[in-house]
Formats: structure tokens, C-alpha cells, sequence
């Protein structure tokens, strides 16, 4: 089976998580990186990221802060960068971005918009669309070239409820 759409897990925090998503064949898995987190944070980030395979990591950025873009890049290498505009500039050569908005400023590195709910029209580049469940699933995958869902933590260490995940990956299985 594959998905009818590329998928990122956004804000992946625990290993349960990671795991059905690769295994379900999403493309992108997104990590939330702040200058606030602690080494165990990190290290426990990396650790999941090693564990699965097949899917490129995402790096996601709410600051500019030119330290925590080095650490970042020099330890996971993220496929794609998920950041605001004012991140853009500190960014390494050849880095694709997804901007967050509202501001999309500079767009020479940009390879898609990340948009909220049922934002996403009339927009020049791809589309990688927040799916909340507001829009109804096709007309979500309609609007979108990602579909972009939320991770959630665990109810308690090594116990996960991916139901939230399952409902929708499934829904986009497809023979293939």
C-alpha cells in the first residue's frame, strides 16, 4: 500500500510515533527545535530520528537564532526546513524551505507555504497543508501537495494512542 498524498508528522516527540509513521509511508517527519530545549530533548530527538527509515526529517524553527540553525544542521542535516521568513537569511546555501507565514518574504529557497486549515488557496508554490480535520479529507488533499498532520505525546512512556494517525492513513491508502 502507499498514501495518495505526501504526509509529514509534525512535531513528532516519542519513538511509538515515529515508527507507525514510517511504517505507513509517510515522507516527512517534523521535529520542533528551540533554543529553550534541553540536551536530553535533543538527544532523545536524535535518537528517535536514527530509529526509522525511509522518511526525511524536518526541521522546524520558531526563532532566528543563528547558534540553534548550526546545531541543528551540523546534527540531523534535515532534508527540509519548516521556519518563518525571518529565519530564511541564516539558513545554509541550498536549504529547502517551507515558509510559515503570515510573512513569506525571500522565496528563492522556498519548495512549499505551510498553511493552516482551509487557507490554502490561490498559492504559487506547494502547498503543505496543517490538517485539523476541518476540512473534510478530500478537500484537503485537493488543496494540498503535503498533507501535514500533528504528533502527539505520550499518555504515559512507552504507551501511544495513534488513533488520531491511523483514521487519517488509512483513509489515504491507495493500491500501489
Amino acid at each position: 500500500m502507499a498514501l495518495s498524498i505526501a504526509v509529514m508528522l509534525r512535531r513528532c516527540t516519542h519513538l511509538s510515533e515515529a515508527r507507525y509513521a514510517a511504517g505507513m509511508e509517510v515522507q516527512y517527519l517534523g521535529f520542533l527545535f528551540s533554543a529553550a530545549d534541553t540536551d536530553d530533548y535533543r538527544s532523545q530527538t536524535k535518537a528517535i530520528y536514527d530509529w526509522v527509515a525511509g522518511v526525511e526529517l524536518v526541521a522546524e524553527l520558531t526563532e532566528a537564532n543563528q547558534a540553534l540553525v548550526n546545531e541543528v544542521f551540523a546534527t540531523y542535516q534535515p532534508s527540509v526546513w519548516m521556519v518563518p521568513a525571518e529565519v530564511l537569511p541564516l539558513l545554509p546555501t541550498g536549504a529547502k524551505v517551507v515558509l510559515t507565514g503570515p510573512d513569506y518574504g525571500d522565496t528563492a529557497k522556498v519548495i512549499g507555504y505551510f498553511q493552516e486549515g482551509d487557507q490554502a488557496t490561490g498559492m504559487d508554490f506547494p502547498v503543505w497543508l496543517h490538517y485539523t480535520g476541518q476540512l473534510q479529507l478530500f478537500e484537503a488533499t485537493e488543496r494540498a501537495t503535503v498533507l501535514v498532520l500533528d504528533g502527539r505525546p505520550e499518555e504515559r512512556p512507552g504507551f501511544a494512542n495513534l488513533d488520531h494517525l491511523a483514521d487519517v492513513l488509512e483513509a489515504l491508502e491507495v493500491e500501489g
